[in-house]
């Protein structure tokens, strides 16, 4: 699936001064379970592309992590509240 636009709307809010990245407790627990940090979630947000729109409206992103293992991430940007909530995060 082509997700250019969604990437592209990812970069803007992701770059934005005033964004607000609020990670949920689930996610948390898949991080420290998966051993993925705050700075691979950074990495992901900055540089890999979304990969997946879901029927839902959440997003997939998926990349490598500063030691090139794979994982991903599913979002949900809220473009108005320039707030971008990780759901889960999962090695792949």
């Amino acid at each position: 699936m082509n997700c250019h636009k969604e990437t592209q709307i990812l970069r803007e809010i992701y770059n934005r001064n005033d964004v607000d990245i609020d990670i949920v407790p689930h996610a948390i627990e898949e991080m420290e379970f998966d051993n993925i940090s705050i700075s691979d979630i950074h990495r992901l947000l900055a540089a890999s592309p979304v990969t997946e729109v879901q029927p839902d409206g959440r997003w997939r992103v998926s990349g490598r992590n500063c030691n090139g293992k794979d994982f991903d991430i599913i979002i949900k940007v809220l473009t108005k509240d320039v707030t971008i909530i990780v759901i889960t995060a999962f090695n792949t």
